[in-house]
């Protein structure tokens, strides 16, 4: 289970993960194809270069695809949970460990998921929820680092002042929306 920070949007806590990640400005970030466009605000603000992998009809990766775009340049790949379904997670996690890549884990369409040994949300070096789109609250996104060997960017320690739990953040949330 890694580190939670608490954000106003699931795009806010891609921020502060992207900025975890320490990239260089000739770093790559492979993305899905089909992602929305407020996922691609926090690679433009702080000038990540992403290029776009392709998917099969089921959303899955067309891995020979990520094959032919995976050059050196390239220091991470996004995974989606699309809807909240568990991706590709075997193939990812190989991926990353074969290729010493970044895994950044999108799961801003579910909550609290599993699929076999893997709870969704925790897979990823970062990871970013946005409870905000599955249960009625005004804002809300969850950034989790997930590999102990991330920098914590420095406005980030600041802000983990308390590690509170999902359940009290909702009581938070509902008791003074």
């Amino acid at each position: 289970m890694g580190i939670k920070y608490y954000f106003t949007s699931g795009r806010v806590a891609l921020f502060y993960g992207l900025k975890c990640l320490n990239l260089k400005k000739k770093d790559i970030i492979l993305l899905p194809e089909i992602i929305c466009k407020e996922a691609l605000i926090p690679f433009e603000k702080l000038d990540i270069k992403y290029k776009f992998y392709n998917l099969k009809k089921n959303l899955t990766p067309d891995w020979h695809n990520i094959e032919t775009l995976n050059t050196i340049k390239v220091k991470g790949i996004m995974m989606v949970h699309y809807f909240g379904f568990p991706n590709d997670i075997n193939k990812f996690n190989l991926f990353r460990k074969k290729q010493n890549k970044f895994l950044i884990e999108d799961y801003c369409h579910g909550l609290d998921g599993k699929y076999q040994n893997f709870a969704l949300g925790n897979i990823g070096d970062i990871s970013v929820i946005s409870p905000r789109k599955i249960i009625k609250i005004p804002s809300g996104g969850i950034l989790k680092l997930n590999n102990r060997n991330l920098k914590i960017e420095k406005k980030l320690s600041k802000l983990k002042k308390k590690n509170i739990s999902f359940n009290e953040l909702m009581f938070f949330l509902f008791k003074n929306n």
